[in-house]
């Protein structure tokens, strides 16, 4: 990372400082809320985490287009019920990517995919973590789907979006969990954003999508927070690979397997485990 470790403390007590003048009885302040970006925006990711996030979302994605599975499932997804055929799925890509990022010797959270619905039009997103709330431990991590924002129930790459994004929040927090254990070294090559995401979280310095409602558009310190920034990335990286991978299946004629055999489903061979 561009940031020197010893130099966190200062950071964080800075975000910490910031974050509570921005909010004053109720009202947002357009300088503190400036400050605050400054700050936040200033941290830089190291090559070697940038890479490995890229590289898991890169093989899941090819991993996907590879499975017979995958593409009946999109083919489908609109006609599945949601509570159990959609939600089996979803746990099943949820686990792929766990395991895709566990890769560089981060032991990772599998979230558990559950439903909510809530319909506020202003609060409601389309989806959210809810996390132990000692954040020291990874036992019970969700990935909750809002049902009020049905678009993700229709089309499965729009669901896949949600999933790169949320899992990317619990690879950064299962990062925040592994060095408090101990098990993450100086040594190891992600041991900088190891203790980055533990003074993060630890320290409840996490900046709420609320604070971004009322800040310059280009300078928004919620998405200008490193756990944001890579979840983001994450989430635009998967559906553009998706689409790009579908457009070119479809291209070459490939017909989904549901449609052979007067319409019924074929067994299908499942994603592969390597």
């Amino acid at each position: 990372m561009n940031v020197r470790l010893e130099s966190l403390t200062a950071h964080f007590d800075r975000v910490i400082e910031l974050r509570d003048a921005a909010l004053v009885q109720g009202w947002y302040k357009p300088a503190k809320l400036e400050e605050l970006n400054a700050e936040v925006a200033r941290i830089e990711p190291s090559t070697s985490y940038s890479a490995h996030l890229d590289r898991a979302i890169d093989d899941f994605a090819a991993e996907l287009l590879d499975s017979p599975e995958f593409h009946d499932m999109h083919a489908r997804w609109a006609t599945l019920d949601t509570e159990t055929e959609q939600r089996a799925y979803l746990q099943k890509c949820v686990s792929r990517l766990a395991w895709h990022q566990a890769q560089i010797g981060v032991a990772t959270t599998i979230g558990n995919v559950k439903f909510y619905n809530y319909e506020d039009p202003v609060y409601a997103s389309d989806a959210y973590i809810a996390f132990d709330n000692d954040v020291t431990q990874r036992l019970h991590d969700d990935i909750c789907f809002n049902l009020a924002r049905p678009s993700w129930t229709k089309d499965l790459v729009q669901a896949l979006k949600i999933v790169a994004h949320e899992q990317t929040h619990l690879f950064n927090l299962s990062l925040n969990s592994q060095y408090h254990q101990g098990w993450i070294k100086p040594g190891h090559v992600l041991h900088d954003e190891a203790v980055y995401f533990n003074q993060h979280f630890t320290r409840s310095a996490r900046i709420d999508f609320t604070f971004g409602r009322y800040a310059h558009p280009q300078r928004n310190p919620y998405l200008n927070q490193l756990d944001e920034r890579v979840a983001y990335r994450a989430d635009d990286r998967l559906p553009r690979l998706l689409e790009a991978g579908l457009a070119e299946h479809e291209h070459e004629g490939h017909q989904p397997l549901y449609q052979s055999q007067g319409g019924q489903s074929q067994s299908m061979q499942g994603m592969r485990v390597s």
